[in-house]
């Protein structure tokens, strides 16, 4: 037997190692991501479904599809000010979070999935 551990899955072995330091692991359809207070993760599973977390971890094994990791955001350093249009103050700041996807015939387009 190979020094990999088996998984609990009987069609599965995982050999390999990642770095446990990087914010974002993706391994044979296993995705795990770490943020910190001020972060947010913006990810997409399989079917689509969009998910945010901030503060905290998530761990995921796509059997189907995948899980991708749309954006790591800093939340004290956002894009896009926004200010009142009569007396010109800073209101605050956001961020968006776009993803492709193919339209069929139309080729791709870009749609907003998280506005932070």
């Amino acid at each position: 037997m190979s020094d990999c551990i088996p998984s609990n899955w009987w069609a599965r072995e995982y050999c390999g190692a990642r770095s446990l330091s990087d914010t974002v692991v993706e391994f044979q359809g296993l995705t795990i991501v770490q943020v910190s207070q001020n972060q947010a993760a913006v990810i997409s599973d399989p079917s689509n479904k969009i998910f945010v977390f901030k503060n905290g971890g998530f761990a995921a094994l796509a059997l189907t599809g995948n899980y991708n990791i749309l954006s790591i955001i800093d939340q004290t350093h956002l894009d896009t000010v926004v200010k009142d249009d009569v007396t010109r103050a800073i209101l605050g700041w956001t961020q968006e979070v776009r993803m492709r996807r193919s339209t069929g015939k139309n080729g791709e387009r870009e749609f907003v999935v998280a506005l932070l």
